[in-house]
């Protein structure tokens, strides 16, 4: 008994719960730590689009923004933003300062996806998205879009007006 008394009191004495007149003691300890909600509602490996004129995903059938970017995911929540390398576990608290600016920068409107903008599932995202930035692929599928859509009403209409006409 003498010597749980004495055990008791060499771990109890550093945190000054003993008083002279050895006057009961009592100890709380709370550690809080507010952390998202558990994991996102994603039921599975999520698909994610582009977000146009960027190199940031969004997850469009998440009930909570979800994002990546190089590498992570981001997402806000109740006013603070959270990171993972995975997109249902792992969230970690950071500072503003940490969000990486095209992530800061995502446009209001960007859930309003343009016309050939597909969904990329989870797969290719995670083994391409290095090569994609590198070879600037968004760039370039926008631009063929463009030049594709600009030519083929051009071209179009030429043909139809030449073949019309008897005109090559």
């Amino acid at each position: 008994m003498k010597r749980h008394l004495i055990a008791a009191t060499l771990f109890l004495l550093p945190f000054g719960v003993f008083s002279a007149t050895g006057a009961s003691a009592e100890v709380n300890l709370n550690i809080g730590i507010n952390l998202p909600a558990a994991g996102v509602m994603v039921s599975s490996s999520p698909d994610v689009v582009v977000i146009s004129g960027t190199y940031v995903y969004f997850v469009p059938d998440a009930e909570e923004d979800l994002f990546f970017y190089h590498g992570y995911w981001y997402r806000p929540h109740k006013s603070r933003w959270y990171r993972s390398t995975d997109y249902n576990r792992g969230w970690v608290l950071i500072s503003i300062d940490k969000i990486p600016s095209p992530v800061r920068g995502i446009p209001p409107g960007f859930r309003s996806v343009p016309p050939g903008h597909e969904n990329i599932p989870y797969g290719q995202l995670k083994k391409n998205w290095k090569s994609w930035e590198k070879e600037r692929r968004w760039e370039k599928a926008s631009e063929a879009r463009e030049h594709h859509d600009g030519h083929g009403d051009r071209g179009h209409k030429k043909h139809k007006k030449g073949h019309g006409r008897g005109e090559d």
